[in-house]
């Protein structure tokens, strides 16, 4: 301790010389006469406070950044020759010290110029994005839930990486579709590296507002819409704060994923306009299309979408993400199927179903692709064995919306041939289901309807498709209000 009291005045004489201030006037700036800064300065005096360092520090015209590096500085020299101080604590002011340093020194380079150490360099990248391809596979194959994940990354350096960041957002983004939970969970992962990630401090914020944009995408599949859009703004702030030089991020993705919670918003013409401006910025334009073509067939724009598909299909085909290829031919036959082109859509089949990979629920639905086209092309008997196929398998994995389009499908097939007590015995069973399995309630309201016309005979084929042309739109505009026509 006997050496901290002669360092503290040490540091703030050779503060005032680097400012070239004497005595005088930084007593007149501080308020502090000029025998108490020469008491200071000389080590004259018993103890020189936290309080007499910020006022002179401040005085000297540095900024508060600086004065509380300064005094945290001071304070852990304190702890040197202290027996009784705890090591942990020693540590953790040390760490503090380090990351207020270097935050300042990131504040203190000039804007756009980072360190080469702290931002990737063009050779780097590519090997950046394969090290996180790696971690990313460990991290899947030990760790499952979210607080193992968070332990995992936590002290795991190999995942305190940029690339692994990207690669988390894209698997969040991946999983958004089938699981809303895991897309959540994974973004959080994501935010929590970007806030701790030792970088170049404008990078690193714009690495967490990429991060934050990508939870408010996991929000928005969990259908909270509010928290969602706040989100995004908070995540729209901080891109807009950091830098990314090099455009390593998709500079596309922010719009890429607000045109997402527009359309979830049921705001279809913004969504468009997000859309169009993503094109010529992303580094992924056929997710971008395939988006835009999704966004029109939610708004019933059919024709607009399989334009759309069909001229994206050959870049999708040369794309190496084998995915894209199945989710362009398979939306592009429901688009066809919906404007009566069944034929076409037909056509599509052989190539998907060499493309449907593992994944189970994949193969219902084109099972039921499969009953809903020979249903348009007349082949009723093999139109019911598919879609009683793929009905079961919808009940079976909870997929209570699907279950419904498979139902209204057959029951248009069923009432055409008169078997009303098949179509009432599936709509009495299946209904209750459709309330406790992701079935808005408009949709129920509507499904409901349905089942009382059925009942006492009233409902038709025609009942049937336009209740199914109907649900399929407000599937993905759960405000859409069901306006049933006379004698329905």
């Amino acid at each position: 301790m006997r050496l901290l009291l002669p360092f503290r005045s040490l540091l703030l004489l050779l503060l005032r010389v680097l400012k070239r201030k004497t005595v005088k006037i930084l007593a007149k700036a501080s308020g502090l006469s000029v025998k108490e800064i020469g008491s200071i300065e000389r080590a004259q005096v018993k103890k020189v406070t936290d309080e007499d360092v910020e006022k002179i520090v401040a005085a000297l015209g540095y900024s508060k950044a600086k004065v509380v590096i300064v005094t945290a500085f001071l304070e852990a020299l304190s702890y040197d020759d202290d027996p009784t101080a705890d090591p942990e604590v020693i540590a953790d002011q040390e760490l503090y010290i380090a990351e207020c340093g270097r935050r300042l020194r990131a504040r203190l380079r000039a804007p756009g110029v980072p360190p080469a150490s702290e931002y990737p360099s063009p050779r780097e990248v590519e090997l950046d994005r394969l090290e996180a391809g790696e971690s990313w596979d460990r991290l899947s194959k030990e760790a499952k839930t979210l607080s193992d994940m968070m332990i995992v990354v936590r002290f795991g350096r190999e995942y305190q990486r940029w690339a692994f960041i990207e690669r988390l957002c894209e698997e969040s983004e991946r999983a958004a579709s089938k699981d809303p939970r895991r897309a959540l969970d994974l973004a959080i992962v994501a935010v929590r590296v970007a806030r701790h990630l030792e970088a170049w401090e404008p990078w690193r914020v714009r690495l967490l507002g990429f991060a934050v944009a990508h939870l408010a995408n996991a929000l928005r599949v969990r259908n909270r819409l509010a928290a969602a859009d706040r989100t995004l703004a908070a995540a729209q702030r901080l891109c807009a704060a950091g830098l990314d030089p090099d455009r390593l991020l998709d500079p596309g993705r922010l719009l890429d994923l607000e045109a997402s919670l527009r359309r979830a918003q049921r705001r279809f013409a913004e969504s468009i306009d997000l859309l169009e401006k993503a094109t010529p910025l992303t580094h992924r334009p056929e997710h971008v299309a395939l988006k835009m073509a999704f966004t029109l067939d939610a708004m019933g724009e059919y024709r607009q979408a399989i334009r759309i598909l069909v001229k994206v299909g050959p870049r999708i085909e040369r794309h190496p993400e084998r995915r894209l290829k199945s989710v362009q031919r398979f939306n592009l036959a429901v688009a066809l199927s919906h404007v009566g082109r069944h034929k076409s859509a037909g056509r599509l089949l052989p190539i998907l179903r060499r493309l449907i990979n593992g994944d189970e629920q994949d193969r219902i639905r084109f099972r039921w692709l499969e009953g809903r086209i020979d249903a348009g092309l007349g082949r009723t008997e093999e139109a019911l064995k598919a879609l009683d196929e793929a009905r079961r398998g919808f009940q079976h994995h909870g997929l209570g919306y699907d279950l419904a389009l498979s139902l209204l499908e057959t029951a248009a097939i069923r009432l055409e041939r008169g078997e009303y007590a098949e179509v009432q015995r599936l709509t009495e069973e299946l209904a209750p289901f459709f309330e406790k399995n992701g079935v808005q309630e408009e949709a129920v309201k509507a499904l409901r309807l349905f089942e009382q016309a059925v009942a006492r005979q009233a409902a038709t084929a025609e009942m049937a498709r336009l209740l199914l042309a109907w649900m399929f739109r407000a599937q993905h505009d759960p405000g859409l209000v069901f306006t049933p026509p006379v004698g329905f």
